[in-house]
């Protein structure tokens, strides 16, 4: 039996250290494991539809469109930088009545900001390609992911 490549690429891509792990962890943390069911779905279908984007060539337009790559990157950045504000002035606070962990869209959106998962993606589009149909790139990258 052999693995296919790509598969050990997206597992050691996608379950390192980054935005997704540290919001599920801190929203499992706090919240629950059912409660955070909805954000580890939008995370897996956000995360695919990324990937099948990518497969189907938005990470080549996005690389060929420099306003595009920096807007991308200032949201990105921005995002990180608030994260890690919160975190740093944060004290632990108790739960209030209108915290709540993300919603399945929320986690599906966050992934169009989440610098890590583009960078696996287009890291995955470009050395993982077979050559196939942009259709069929795109269903077997947003699979894979």
């Amino acid at each position: 039996m052999t693995i296919d490549p790509l598969y050990v690429f997206v597992f050691l891509g996608l379950f390192t250290p980054g935005p997704n792990v540290i919001l599920l962890t801190a929203s499992g943390a706090r919240f629950g494991f059912l409660a955070t069911l909805p954000h580890v779905a939008g995370v897996v279908v956000g995360v695919g539809i990324t990937a099948g984007l990518t497969g189907l060539g938005i990470g080549a337009l996005i690389l060929a469109v420099p306003a595009v790559t920096f807007a991308l990157k200032l949201i990105a950045a921005g995002w990180i930088g608030w994260m890690a504000w919160k975190l740093l002035r944060s004290q632990g606070r108790k739960m209030q009545a209108g915290d709540h962990p993300f919603t399945f869209w929320q986690a599906v959106l966050f992934q169009w900001v989440n610098a890590k998962v583009w960078a696996v993606a287009v890291a995955a589009a470009s050395g993982y390609a077979l050559g196939l149909e942009p259709w069929a790139e795109a269903l077997r990258l947003g699979s894979a992911f």
